[in-house]
């Protein structure tokens, strides 16, 4: 058996027997590491996928030495991260007793692979412990290994007959609205990935019915333990290129690597090779490093120009096999909501029957919505009755109308600056509406028989969009089930769950066109 090597304690890095793809950070204070060690090393020297990603691994460590590593683990990387440990069971080619692996999240496997690629050395304190105890670092090692026991669960079984005309994967999968719009296609969801628990509560509430949900995150799922499928859809983190927030971009920190969870979509285009793609993000992705866009002139379109993250984002997604082309586009063109958002589609270059074809999907000027998307229609349309539980239920409270009032008389406004023009379309929805401090959630201040609602006696308060109202804004079917309020916290969770999903409607309308291209979906079956 190939032993890992011991390399300078300074660096602690070595190459295991696979070479440089399957990297190893190794130190003993006698120059060897114990047989159980080696044994694990030799089993998962290959692990590592020459496909891109996040920087993932685990540390293999004696159980009377995992708590030091992890504070040490911790100090290093400045900040306190889910260090998930778990006790290994017997080796796996000389079934010896096992110590622990401890997993790693990128910021921690990121210093590793620093070290072993001569970058930057492990902090002094890190380094001392590693050159005292033995430790093995993995590079590539993810939490749901087969030889692990940690597998995903198999892959749903699809009907026999007749197949279906697609199948896809939503991963960053939230609530499902990938899915909702690649249904109605003929698609069939072989595989649904969210890490957050109440998203896949709700997911299971409207999907349990195939078991397609794995409750993980996507960092920690080997590409070659997942179920085939032609068509990869995801709405991957915003948080980074929202221009809500700082706008960090691709940037990592020690506690938020959002930004860089689009390479995990680069691995698994690179090893799953799906014949398409479709991912969703905010605008502010394209304007980001030298973007922009055209100012807004009634009657002509907006156009965009990328700046130099979304071209990145692009070429790595191109470097993947794949020809990609873009478009931001408008729900209000299919729903009584102003909701601008990117849509990146690409059809692997041996699979393309046709260019992408975004024309009349796009709002290209003049008075008419793009063809086909049934203008969209009113808030009013929307409306639950005034009665109706749910609506008494969003009422504002006295002393949450207060704030409101305080707020906009600061700002020199009204009480219909914050109202939802019920003939008109809605604001963006973002996940957090229902949050009276912030200035972009308006509110309903208006009855349906047009009675103002401003809180003047024997007139009621203005109150909240209710989520099925939410619901519909984003064009979720009214058959889609809404998790029941809970004691205390109502709706909350819910609301941030649609905030940040996708629109139903217009995924649909760029899947279509997207599986045309692909030779999925030929043009006349629509």
């Amino acid at each position: 058996m190939t032993q890992p090597k011991k390399m300078p304690a300074d660096v602690v890095a070595g190459v295991a027997a696979g070479g440089a793809s399957s990297a190893a950070a190794v130190s003993a204070a006698e120059g060897a590491v114990p047989e159980w060690m080696a044994d694990w090393s030799l089993a998962l020297a290959h692990r590592a996928e020459p496909h891109g990603g996040l920087p993932v691994g685990a540390v293999l460590v004696q159980p009377h030495s995992a708590e030091r590593l992890r504070k040490l683990l911790l100090s290093a990387c400045g900040a306190r991260l889910p260090l998930e440990t778990h006790r290994l069971g017997p080796s796996p080619h000389r079934r010896l007793d096992s110590g622990l692996m401890v997993h790693c999240p990128p910021p921690i496997a990121t210093l590793f692979e620093a070290a072993i690629a001569g970058e930057a050395p492990l902090c002094t304190s890190l380094a001392e412990f590693v050159s005292r105890a033995p430790v093995v670092y993995l590079s590539g090692v993810r939490r749901h290994e087969r030889v692990l026991g940690r597998a995903p669960p198999a892959a749903r079984g699809l009907p026999a007959a007749p197949p279906p005309p697609f199948t896809f994967a939503e991963v960053f999968a939230g609530i499902g609205g990938f899915r909702l719009g690649l249904e109605p296609l003929g698609g069939v969801c072989s595989l649904a990935c969210e890490v957050d628990p109440m998203a896949c509560a709700t997911y299971r509430l409207n999907f349990a019915r195939d078991g397609a949900l794995l409750e993980a995150d996507l960092t920690g799922l080997p590409a070659d333990e997942l179920p085939a499928f032609d068509l990869l859809a995801a709405g991957f983190p915003c948080q980074t290129f929202s221009v809500r927030g700082e706008q960090r971009g691709v940037e990592s920190t020690p506690t938020d690597w959002r930004g860089g969870l689009y390479l995990e979509l680069v691995r698994l285009l690179a090893a799953c090779r799906p014949k398409a793609f479709l991912f969703e993000n905010v605008p502010g992705l394209v304007t980001l490093g030298g973007g922009g866009r055209s100012a807004a002139v009634s009657g002509k379109p907006t156009t965009f120009r990328a700046g130099s993250v979304l071209r990145g984002m692009v070429a790595a997604f191109e470097g993947c096999g794949y020809v990609v082309s873009w478009r931001v586009l408008n729900s209000r063109h299919w729903l009584p909501q102003y909701r601008e958002r990117l849509f990146l589609a690409g059809v692997r270059r041996d699979c393309e029957a046709r260019p992408m074809d975004w024309s009349g999907l796009c709002y290209e000027g003049g008075s008419h919505a793009p063809a086909g998307a049934g203008g969209g229609g009113s808030v009013a349309e929307i409306l639950e009755p005034d009665d109706a539980p749910d609506c008494l239920a969003a009422e504002l409270t006295e002393a949450q109308l207060s704030v409101v009032m305080a707020q906009l008389e600061a700002r020199g406004e009204c009480l219909a600056d914050r109202a939802i023009p019920t003939e008109g379309k809605a604001p963006t929805l973002i996940s957090l509406y229902q949050k009276t401090g912030g200035f972009s959630t308006k509110f309903v201040c208006e009855e349906r028989d047009g009675t103002p609602r401003d809180g003047a006696p024997p007139r009621r308060r203005p109150r909240f969009l209710t989520p099925r109202e939410c619901s519909r804004l984003m064009g979720f079917p009214e058959s889609y089930s809404i998790p029941p309020r809970k004691q205390g916290a109502g709706y909350s969770g819910f609301y941030r769950q649609i905030g940040n999903a996708v629109c139903p409607p217009v995924v649909a309308a760029v899947g279509e066109r997207l599986l045309e291209a692909a030779g999925v979906r030929a043009a006349d079956e629509t």
